[in-house]
Parts: structure tokens; C-alpha cells; sequence
């Protein structure tokens, strides 16, 4: 499945979290108002601000990246230079923002059983595969704070996959990926223990058979 990174800069950091988190929610609801699928959301804090990544379902042409991350908010200087490089054919190759470290989205579950993608991963890249996943449904005013502290393990844990998605208007749905059924466990009592301080139990699920 085609999907494009929109990427917005924003050069000032709210005094509040809540701030941001409405900020990500009307965005998100913009680009849906607009006739695109927002696929995942990530939340990096900066020096002077904050970078949010909207992944969006289908290939998007450069001028309509362009325009969607004017439309949103990106910073203007950002969006002149962006401009100015798909002039020269060179957006959105050079669409970067930068002092952010890429978040690494979890594949789709469809790659996790090909069989030619799990080989790939395995031997071209030497990274074992996420087979197994464990599931929290959280209220919504967690999500500045999990986007936060997963982040951050994933800065440190380059096997830290992780997916925040909506489920209604006052929760969602937190997956942390794993490629065994023993880390997929520890990293859900973890959670469990030290993040929720066991308020929310978690759902261990088989993405994939082991060949």
C-alpha cells in the first residue's frame, strides 16, 4: 500500500500538551474533510517547537504534498523553500525537517505474512520481523503522553514498533509491536506495571505464524 508523509514544522511549543493534542485532532479532521485517510499520527517535540508526521493513504503528487502541508500549518519560511525545490524537481525528495529522528511505522499487516517481505527483512536488512503485538484501548487524554513515552523507547529501541490509532471520540488504540511472543508479553506487563500503573489490561495478538 502507497503512503504519503505530510510533514509540519512549527516553530513555537504551547504551554500546554492539550494545546497539541488539539491542534494533532483538528488537523486530522481537516485532511478527512478534504477526502484523505489518515493512516497514523507522530509527535516529536523540538528546540523551539514540535514536528507532527500525518501518514496518509495513496501516493500524493509534490505540488498537492506541498499545498497539504501549507494548508495545515507547516512553517512558511519551510513551505517557501519546499516551493522553490519542486521548481527544481527535487520536492518532496528533499522534504526535511530536521532534529527529528524518523518514527518508524510498523508495517502493514498484510507484509507480516509475505513471506518474500519477512525474507528481505531477515536477510538483506538483518532485522527480525514483528510477529506477535499486544493491544491497550486508552482514553483519549492519554495520547499526548504515550505518543511521548513511545517516542522516546523508540529513539533508544530500534525493535520498538508502535501504532496510535483513533477507535471513537474518547479513546484509542495503542499496538506495540514485537518479534516474540515473550517481548511481546514483557512489553505489555511493562506497560501495563510502570506506564498505566495497572489500570488498563492489554490483549496479546499473533500477527503472524513463525515459518
Amino acid at each position: 500500500m502507497e503512503v504519503t508523509t505530510l510533514k509540519i514544522d512549527v516553530d513555537w511549543r504551547p504551554p500546554r500538551d492539550d494545546w497539541v493534542l488539539e491542534w494533532i485532532n483538528l488537523r486530522r479532521k481537516m485532511i478527512g474533510n478534504l477526502g484523505y485517510e489518515v493512516l497514523d499520527v507522530s509527535l516529536a517535540y523540538s528546540d523551539k517547537g514540535f514536528h507532527v508526521f500525518f501518514y496518509i493513504k495513496g501516493k500524493l503528487e509534490p505540488e498537492e504534498i506541498l499545498k497539504l502541508q501549507f494548508i495545515l500549518g507547516d512553517d512558511p519560511v519551510r513551505c517557501k523553500i519546499n516551493y522553490m525545490r519542486l521548481l527544481r524537481g527535487t520536492f518532496p525528495r528533499l522534504n526535511i525537517i530536521f532534529d527529528h529522528v524518523t518514527y518508524r511505522r510498523p508495517p502493514d499487516e498484510k507484509c507480516l505474512t509475505c513471506k518474500v517481505w519477512r525474507a528481505f527483512k531477515e536477510l538483506v536488512e538483518g532485522e527480525k520481523p514483528p510477529m506477535f503485538a499486544v493491544e491497550f484501548t486508552v482514553p483519549s487524554a492519554e495520547e499526548v503522553r504515550l505518543r511521548k513515552i513511545c517516542y522516546e523507547i523508540s529513539l533508544k529501541d530500534q525493535s520498538f514498533y508502535y501504532r496510535i490509532e483513533p477507535v471513537n471520540d474518547k479513546t484509542f488504540k495503542l499496538t506495540i509491536y514485537a518479534p516474540d511472543k515473550n517481548t511481546a508479553y514483557k512489553r505489555g506487563v511493562w506497560f501495563k506495571a510502570k506506564v498505566f500503573s495497572g489500570k488498563y489490561r492489554f490483549k496479546l495478538k499473533t500477527l503472524a505464524q513463525p515459518r
